[in-house]
């Protein structure tokens, strides 16, 4: 069984243009408005949305199959992504992670300090709950966005995914 998040990431990178979206990567804002039940809800504190995003890339540190690397760059269109490649490549400090050195800015602190970037960048869309990014301005999911969603993660897609990686 994978990772929610890794169904998300692999089905937006094969399926997104089906649904009229790039398929290079999802925003973290997007991710973690997915994650959440119901999809799209509001967390109250700062330090719970915090605690999402650390959460999220702890997961994508330890529990990314075995071939595949994570990505986090930064795409001029909507910010901060995060994209599976073919890869299996283990960093020292960030696992499966690999991230430029705009989101890592302290080897030392690993996932904590890209945690710490992508907050800075867009913790304040995820506190307003606008997790979806197009045309450059962040607002609440769409219809295809939600459509996506509930594509990724249907049961009936398992064989699907299965295929996809």
């Amino acid at each position: 069984m994978h990772p929610t998040w890794f169904k998300l990431l692999i089905y937006y990178r094969y399926r997104g243009p089906k649904y009229g979206f790039s398929s290079y990567g999802l925003t973290f804002p997007f991710l973690i408005g997915a994650l959440r039940v119901p999809v799209g809800s509001s967390v109250c504190t700062i330090e719970e949305n915090k605690i999402e995003i650390l959460s999220l890339l702890n997961s994508m540190r330890d529990e990314t199959p075995n071939d595949y690397n994570i990505h986090i760059t930064k795409c001029d269109r909507v910010g901060v992504v995060a994209s599976p490649s073919k890869g299996g490549l283990k960093h020292p400090t960030t696992g499966s992670i690999f991230s430029t050195h705009q989101y890592l800015t302290d080897e030392e602190r690993g996932v904590n300090s890209i945690a710490d970037s992508i907050w800075n960048e867009c913790g304040q869309q995820i506190i307003q709950g606008n997790f979806s990014n197009h045309s450059r301005t962040f607002s609440n999911f769409t219809d295809p966005d939600l459509q996506l969603i509930n594509d990724a993660l249907s049961p009936l897609n398992d064989d699907l995914f299965d295929e996809l990686i």
